[in-house]
């Protein structure tokens, strides 16, 4: 299951304790931090392909397209409150 993942386990299993089987004292208790493999630093994972789908490549025209009409209804907008402004000022 690891070898997908790039041979790095996923999770660290948990530990198990059977706390109830007596035979030990409440002072043998004591905790102590498990020398357990070290973790490797992770870095990037293999580089994947990146692929424009016809999909994307459609939505990718069609925002430019909405942009330009967008900047194009701006510029007429701007052009009649121009022409507006000087109507008003004639008057």
């Amino acid at each position: 299951m690891d070898e997908p993942l790039g041979g790095r386990p996923s999770i660290q299993p948990p530990v198990l304790v059977a706390s109830a089987w007596g035979g030990h004292s409440p002072a043998a208790a004591v905790a102590e931090p498990a020398a357990g493999p070290e973790r490797q630093e992770l870095g990037p994972g293999p580089s994947k392909r990146r692929r424009e789908t016809p999909v994307l490549q459609f939505l990718k025209m069609e925002a430019e397209k909405a942009e330009e009409r967008d900047r194009r209804d701006e510029q007429r907008e701007e052009r009649l409150l121009s022409l507006l402004e000087k109507i008003v000022d004639k008057m």
